[in-house]
């Protein structure tokens, strides 16, 4: 999830958006502005965060205008709807005008790691970098190494946006990718809907042996669980505003552990350069996850009384300028060539940076696949029970492979996601159609067939190389099922 960090405090403001005097002067005197700061807990009000649906930053303007609605930030006597509506839309421009200056300038050093190969040795000084640097990348990871291999990848990528129609395709000529109605559904380069979490794709390169290998190697455990989440996609003339969003997919609140609370992953399927952007991370910087996890520690749990709940990710706008500046001091963005794969430690610190104008001459500029192994005695019987049904009924997750936490809702669900429901629909809106653009045709197909190795990923019991026979999707519950998603965890940790 994408959040902006913003103060209602508006000495503050005078600080970060000092250039539009205006915006800050009329939120100072506002009524709404006396009334969320005498209702915020524990002296919330000087930091609090304006959660999502920021046009342009965020995730376009159906979640704006929820937010605008119920958000209980802007509520209290004399707090008008109107004046909701002004303030708000007040620190949207001044937050849009200050990122997009911001962003301009911000390139983190663009470097060649060190790749991994294949052997014993190699993947004994793999997990050594990773223990140092908390990241490392391997080399060749398709399970047959070379172009016919990688192009089956491909292929199979290209396939499932092909299957949606509405033009997505895979020429250069492809115009659709251009759409701009498509970056509400794309958001910051991951595309999470149409069941692309149970696609072809997806399941053909999360079984792959060598992405086994090494989730075990960082394990110590061959009995593991994968995650289920979406594709990266970033169109070749697409670019977010908003600078660096260091973050964490991780809240300090939600663990409470020493060890390794969850190990991310990305399978690179196109050659990147200087000018493509692409994955930031900020080496060694989990060695330092408990010292800013201590310092953010109030604000998170402010954020969680206010909401109610404490997300998984974290960002660090807004926060200290001494942070911001020592994190991009450090910043690398990783060269990454097609059929790469890079795991970090869920407490590095990163993000990912936009490509500059004219960096492809193809549809897309970066093409990929988040995947994610875990042990499976992380999981409650109930989640696993949920990831059978989210392979059934093409229910896409994030990358918590632990948990059941669904990115769209499909048809027929009742929430989760709704903005991504939203894009969809602006997309096929037959008034803003161009007159040969087909609809984007997001009805699940069906889950692919899995072999064992995958179906122990899925997380079956499956003896021998046998995948079991028909009944895999019979019997399954409603959906949606209430599981809680995000609670204190990692207890045996």
């Amino acid at each position: 999830m994408y959040a902006l960090r913003l103060s209602t405090c508006s000495h503050h403001l005078g600080m970060r958006f000092h250039s539009l005097g205006p915006a800050t002067s009329v939120w100072a005197a506002s009524p709404c502005r006396a009334a969320s700061s005498a209702s915020m807990p524990g002296g919330f009000a000087a930091e609090t965060s304006l959660l999502e649906g920021l046009p342009g930053l965020c995730q376009g303007p159906a979640m704006d205008r929820a937010w605008r609605v119920a958000s209980p930030l802007l509520a209290g006597e004399g707090c008008r709807r109107e004046d909701k509506l002004e303030a708000v839309s007040l620190l949207v421009a001044a937050a849009t005008a200050a990122s997009a200056s911001s962003s301009s300038s911000w390139r983190p050093r663009y470097v060649e790691p060190r790749r991994f190969g294949r052997g014993a040795d190699e993947l004994r000084a793999s997990l050594e970098h990773f223990e140092e640097a908390g990241f490392a990348v391997y080399r060749d990871v398709l399970d047959t190494p070379g172009a016919e291999s990688l192009e089956e990848a491909q292929s199979l990528f290209w396939d499932f946006f092909e299957s949606l129609g509405a033009g997505l395709g895979r020429e250069a000529s492809s115009h659709a990718w251009q759409d701009p109605r498509l970056r509400d559904l794309v958001g910051k380069g991951i595309f999470h809907a149409c069941g692309v979490g149970q696609s072809a794709v997806q399941w053909h390169l999360r079984g792959q042996r060598r992405l086994r290998e090494i989730f075990a190697s960082l394990w110590g455990t061959d009995d593991l669980l994968v995650s289920m989440d979406g594709l990266v996609v970033f169109p070749s003339n697409y670019s977010f505003h908003g600078g660096n969003w260091y973050h964490w997919d991780l809240n300090p609140l939600l663990w409470q552990g020493d060890g390794l609370p969850m190990v991310q992953g990305y399978l690179s399927l196109q050659t990147g350069n200087s000018q493509s952007g692409g994955l930031v991370l900020v080496p060694a910087s989990h060695q330092i996850f408990q010292a800013l996890a201590n310092r953010y520690k109030p604000s998170l749990r402010n954020l969680r009384d206010l909401h109610g709940h404490a997300d998984h990710y974290v960002d660090f706008m807004g926060y200290d300028e001494a942070t911001t500046a020592s994190l991009d001091a450090n910043a690398v963005t990783l060269h990454l060539q097609a059929g790469d794969f890079v795991v970090w430690d869920a407490r590095t610190v990163h993000c990912n940076v936009g490509p500059r104008p004219g960096a492809s001459q193809g549809p897309l500029v970066r093409a990929g696949a988040l995947i994610t192994m875990a042990p499976r005695s992380w999981a409650s019987p109930e989640v696993l029970e949920a990831r059978r049904l989210a392979y059934c009924r093409g229910v896409t997750l994030t990358h918590w492979p632990n948990h059941f936490v669904p990115t769209q809702q499909p048809e027929g669900g009742s929430r989760w996601q709704a903005i991504t429901n939203s894009a969809i629909n602006a997309i096929n809106d037959k008034a803003t159609r161009k007159k040969d653009d087909a609809a984007l045709a997001c009805r699940f197909q069906g889950p692919p067939t899995l072999d064992a190795p995958r179906l122990r990923l899925l997380g079956l019991d499956v003896d021998g190389e046998e995948p079991p026979s028909a009944g895999i999707c019979g019997a399954l519950p409603d959906y949606p099922l209430e599981i809680p998603a995000m609670s204190p965890i990692w207890s045996q940790s």
